[in-house]
């Protein structure tokens, strides 16, 4: 084998792995499926449609598609045909007010779940909470008040004023 030959071997396997990962522009995604679809646009404006969406087990999300929806991308033996979605971000709507630690859930409404560094748990939404457990208990806040019911239909209800409404039996300890 020639140092020509050696060169041309190098060339190809240096295109292969050039081609390995990639990033692009998220343009739609479809859900209705076993797995997300996105259409991506790549480099040099390459449309690259139906790319499968890895995402971790228990946790889906279809982010909402803007001109700032980031992917990266995997190809499978550097062919673009084959590739694999192993991330999209939006860095217009990533938290930036994180503490070392913090792990945090958000959309694009600034709507949260976070999970502070102090062990701290808080819970952000624009208008309405509900916590429900297996038995049906529920705790729902709105911007107008909060409202706590139990199985048996006991509940108690304000409404952002000084006045509680409470069906049920009210015990008072000291």
């Amino acid at each position: 084998m020639g140092s020509s030959d050696i060169s041309r071997s190098l060339e190809v396997i240096g295109r292969k792995i050039f081609l390995l990962l990639g990033r692009g522009i998220v343009k739609a995604i479809t859900s209705s499926g076993k797995v997300q679809r996105v259409q991506v646009t790549g480099v040099k404006d390459e449309v690259l449609s139906e790319v499968e969406q890895m995402q971790p087990y228990g946790l889906e999300a279809k982010p909402k598609v803007h001109d700032t929806t980031e992917a990266t991308l995997i190809f499978f033996g550097g062919n673009r045909d084959q590739g694999v979605i192993l991330n999209i971000l939006d860095r217009a709507y990533r938290p930036k007010d994180l503490s070392e630690g913090d792990v945090c859930l958000y959309d694009f409404n600034d709507s949260r779940v976070w999970l502070k560094s102090n062990g701290d748990i808080l819970i952000q939404a624009n208008n309405y909470i509900k916590l429900i457990d297996k038995d049906n208990n529920f705790i729902e806040t709105t911007s107008t008040g909060f409202n706590i019911k139990d199985k048996d239909g006991n509940t108690l209800k304000s409404n952002n004023t000084p006045q509680w409404d409470i069906n049920g039996n009210l015990t008072v300890d000291k």
